[in-house]
């Protein structure tokens, strides 16, 4: 994977010894790392949605190897499955919390 400068304030470097090798395809993950890396200083407007792209895959692969089917296909709605599925979401840490909806 060939990255370069840095991404949300990570340098390429960092990014590269991200833990993949433990997930079952992390081929998705990887591609949109490179787009992103590569369009950074020439396609801000790619980049950005590439980082889209890359949370969409990365919620669908987290559903996937925790064996939850994805059941919409907006990303607000994948993220929130995601962050349930994973026991992080406000209504699975704090379910009698008084709160505004978080989705």
């Amino acid at each position: 994977m060939a990255l370069s400068g840095t991404a949300g304030g990570r340098s390429a470097a960092a990014l590269a010894e991200l833990p993949l090798e433990a997930l079952s395809d992390p081929g998705t993950i990887l591609e949109h790392l490179d787009r992103i890396a590569e369009a950074t200083d020439r396609d801000r407007v790619l980049a950005i949605s590439s980082a889209k792209a890359l949370i969409e895959a990365t919620t669908r692969l987290t559903l996937h190897e925790l064996s939850e089917p994805a059941e919409r296909t907006d990303p607000p709605t994948l993220i929130k499955q995601a962050l349930k599925a994973l026991g992080l979401h406000p209504e699975v840490l704090a379910p009698d919390a008084k709160r505004a909806e978080v989705s």
